[in-house]
């Protein structure tokens, strides 16, 4: 595959985040092989640093390129979209110490490096190829990046916060293509809390509520509220409750981890207004008929199908069945929205499958409530799921389809008999159980909440828990024997999950002769981040 530049220059203007100056920056064409470079036009001499890891400075509220005296910052957002786009060489004249926030994410530039176009170049791309596993972790804050060789390109991420408001959030990408759509629009966000500090630091000059995601989640009264303002520079603004308060609304009301709808219905108009019930909180997709909803549910792997019974070429009967019994989708909760109303079509619908059966008319706030309250009782399931991975606690058949309760009992059976292995992966547990990469990770993330990642770490954690009470090794051993490694490592993961050191958990729960002997039911996880979609 050739290298690619821009076929034509395009520039961009507008705040810089921490400086609060007006910045301008100019993305040209380059020559093969020229890489990312970006040019401070504004400093004598007009110097250039490579956009190489190896200038990377800090990454405090952006990331910094600097090599001596020179800088830039908040590249980030640039550099995300010049790489999606697959775009291998190319300038960047800036007239300021940073690229401009804009409206805090990777969009306009997105659709700056579309309307200026890519062109091929003569050089062969160069690529890094990942043969083994590579893992990277701080062991003051727990971050851990992980790069697993793969025949496609993914990202998943996960990141935990403490706050009421902004939950543990998750991101996820299984095609660079998708960036633009799926990633690029999330912007930048900041909790009140920090905004006095931050800019007393000088790092957020130019932030406001037009190029953020504000988040409010401690109570201040309105006189330090009115402070921060003055601080900022921006108009006082009365806040009430805990929230969101920045002057554009989020793309979705949570706009990291945002629900799945399909909408199966042959009459458009009624499809569309059954949407419409969701279109503020849920991407919704809408199939005309069971036929295209297997294929749209097989596609997208929704968190709920609401779907009329009587339709072309597939009945919603059929469709519910080929649904419940096909391992990928049996975990999806189907709601029958029909206006079949005999007690016999109730009986073949809830015997087929359904989750719940509601006839038309309807009313769409009891569709709306019934719909939230399926999604909650999943929520609950995943957590518990999660707690309990890889134990004899496995929700019951009664709170679980049988096809994903043998699809979980696989699963651990599986990690258990490999654990030790550290270099068991996403890759490995997909194809034991016979699913691609991709649909293995929507599998887990449906039934959990979380990445297969961290549900093997869950399984890990609980099974060292469980060696620790049996009091026949040492923490080191077990570290070997859960497939850690490091002994340091496993010890800041195991106090993240448990709150406590293995050594501390082990005190804690050898007060009772018998707790230091039996391991059938030992305590399990019980201190992992709630799901993405609460």
């Amino acid at each position: 595959m050739k290298q690619t530049t821009l076929k034509a220059p395009f520039s961009v203007s507008g705040k810089g985040l921490h400086t609060g100056m007006m910045i301008e920056a100019e993305f040209l064409p380059a020559p093969d092989n020229h890489g990312y470079k970006i040019q401070r036009t504004d400093l004598e001499g007009e110097p250039v640093i490579d956009c190489l890891a190896e200038y990377v400075a800090h990454t405090e509220r952006g990331t910094v390129i600097a090599r001596g005296d020179v800088s830039v910052s908040t590249i980030e957002h640039a550099m995300a979209a010049l790489y999606a786009a697959g775009i291998d060489n190319v300038l960047i004249r800036v007239n300021g110490p940073e690229i401009p926030i804009l409206d805090g994410s990777a969009v306009e530039f997105c659709r700056k490096i579309e309307e200026a176009g890519i062109e091929e170049q003569a050089t062969e791309k160069d690529y890094y190829i990942v043969k083994q596993k590579i893992e990277v972790s701080d062991p003051q804050t727990g971050a851990t990046i992980v790069v697993l060789p793969d025949n496609d390109f993914s990202v998943d991420v996960m990141v935990q916060f403490d706050s009421p408001v902004l939950n543990n959030q998750f991101a996820s990408i299984n095609a660079i293509e998708d960036f633009g759509k799926e990633i690029a629009p999330s912007r930048t966000f900041v909790f009140v809390r920090e905004i006095e500090p931050l800019v007393k630091a000088n790092l957020i000059k130019g932030g406001d509520l037009e190029n953020a995601v504000v988040i409010y989640d401690r109570e201040m009264g309105q006189a330090e509220l009115d402070n921060l303002a003055d601080v900022m520079g921006v108009p006082h603004k009365e806040v009430t409750e805990l929230g969101y308060i920045q002057a554009r609304p989020l793309l979705w009301s949570n706009e990291p981890a945002r629900h799945k709808l399909l909408v199966v219905e042959d009459k458009a108009e009624m499809a569309d207004f059954i949407a419409s019930v969701f279109a503020s909180e849920a991407d919704v997709t809408i199939a005309a008929d069971g036929h295209t909803g297997i294929q749209k549910a097989m596609e997208e792997l929704p968190d709920v199908i609401i779907s009329d019974v009587m339709m072309p070429l597939m009945t919603g009967y059929e469709m519910l069945s080929r649904i419940k019994n096909e391992p990928a989708t049996c975990h999806i909760p189907v709601v029958l929205l029909t206006a079949k109303s005999r007690d016999e079509d109730k009986i073949k619908g809830y015997d087929t499958g359904a989750d719940l059966y509601m006839e038309k008319p309807f009313n769409p706030e009891v569709l709306h409530s019934a719909v939230n309250s399926i999604l909650a009782k999943l929520e609950r399931q995943k957590h518990q799921v999660v707690q309990t991975a890889g134990t004899a606690e496995t929700p019951s058949a009664d709170e679980m389809a049988p096809l994903d309760r043998k699809f979980l009992t696989r699963l651990y059976a599986y990690i258990n008999e490999n654990i030790g292995n550290s270099e068991l992966n996403v890759n490995l547990l997909g194809r034991e159980l016979g699913f691609s990469r991709t649909n293995f990770y929507r599998k887990i993330k449906a039934l959990t909440g979380v990445t297969p990642n961290d549900l093997l770490r869950v399984c890990r954690l609980n099974r060292a828990a469980q060696l620790l009470l049996t009091r026949e090794y040492t923490i080191g051993e077990i570290s070997d024997m859960t497939g850690f490694g490091t002994q340091s490592h496993f010890s800041n993961l195991f106090k993240r999950q448990f709150g406590v050191t293995p050594r501390d958990y082990l005190l804690n729960h050898t007060s009772n002769p018998a707790d230091s002997t039996s391991t059938e039911n030992p305590p399990v996880a019980d201190n992992f981040p709630p799901t993405p979609f609460t």
